[in-house]
C-alpha cells in the first residue's frame, strides 16, 4: 500500500499544460457611404470568476471600396498633364478600451492624367467625362490591419465596449492650374474583429479516479 500512495503523490504533482483557446467576435458592414463611422459593440472577456486567464487581445479591421470614384475636370483653356493623388482611410478607435498600437488602413495611389482643354462644361461644374475630365476609380482590393493590444487587461470584465471605425478621403491635384476635383458617392464594406486568446487556470493531474484505480488494484 505504501508504494501506491507514493505513486499517487507523484501523479498529483504533475501540472496540466493547457492549450491556448480563442474567442472571436466580428462586426461586418457593407454598402456604407463614405465618409462614415461604424460603431461596433463587443463583449469584454469574462474570466469566469478567475478560472480563465486572458493571454492576449488582437484587434483586426478589413476594408474595401465597393463603388464610386474621384473626379478631375480641366477648366483651363489649354490641355493639362496632371497627377491625381487620392487617399481613403479607415481608423479604429475607442473611448472605453486602449487600442494601441493603432489599427487602421489606407488605400491610396497617384495617377497620371492627360486632360484636354475645357470643352464647355464651365467652372463650378465638376464633370469627369472626357476629353477634359476623368474618373479615377480607387483600388478595390481588401485591405487589412491587425495588432496585438498592449493593455489586454482593459478588455477583461463582464460588460461591453464600443469601437469606432471612422473613414475619410482626400485628394490632391498637381501639375497644372485650373483643374477642379471631387468625388462621386463611394461605398465601402469590411469588418471589425476582436480575438481573445486565453487559457484555463493551471490545473493538476489530480485525477482522483486514476488514483482510486491504482489503490483498488492493490487492495485484496
Amino acid at each position: 500500500m505504501k508504494f501506491v500512495v507514493v505513486c499517487l503523490a507523484a501523479v498529483l504533482a504533475i501540472p496540466i499544460i493547457a492549450s491556448a483557446l480563442t474567442i472571436t467576435q466580428t462586426d461586418s458592414f457593407t454598402g456604407s457611404v463614405l465618409d462614415f463611422t461604424r460603431v461596433s459593440t463587443f463583449n469584454k472577456f469574462d474570466t469566469m470568476g478567475g478560472t480563465l486567464t486572458l493571454n492576449s487581445v488582437t484587434m483586426k479591421v478589413s476594408f474595401q471600396i465597393n463603388s464610386g470614384s474621384f473626379i478631375a475636370d480641366n477648366d483651363a483653356a489649354s490641355a493639362a498633364n496632371i497627377t491625381y493623388t487620392y487617399s481613403v482611410t479607415g481608423n479604429l478607435t475607442s473611448g472605453q478600451v486602449f487600442i494601441s498600437p493603432a489599427v487602421g488602413v489606407s488605400i491610396s495611389d497617384s495617377v497620371a492624367l492627360n486632360l484636354a482643354a475645357e470643352n464647355g462644361d464651365g467652372t463650378g461644374v465638376i464633370d469627369g467625362n472626357g476629353p477634359d475630365g476623368a474618373f479615377v476609380a480607387p483600388d478595390s482590393a481588401v485591405y487589412t490591419s491587425s495588432q496585438v493590444m498592449v493593455m489586454p487587461a482593459m478588455f477583461a470584465g463582464t460588460g461591453t465596449f464600443n469601437t469606432s471605425f471612422a473613414t475619410g478621403r482626400t485628394f490632391n491635384i498637381s501639375g497644372a492650374s485650373g483643374i477642379e476635383g471631387g468625388f462621386t458617392n463611394m461605398t465601402g464594406s469590411g469588418s471589425v474583429e476582436v480575438v481573445y486568446e486565453y487559457v484555463p487556470e493551471p490545473a493538476t493531474l489530480a485525477l482522483l479516479g486514476l488514483g482510486g484505480l491504482l489503490i483498488r488494484k492493490r487492495q485484496k
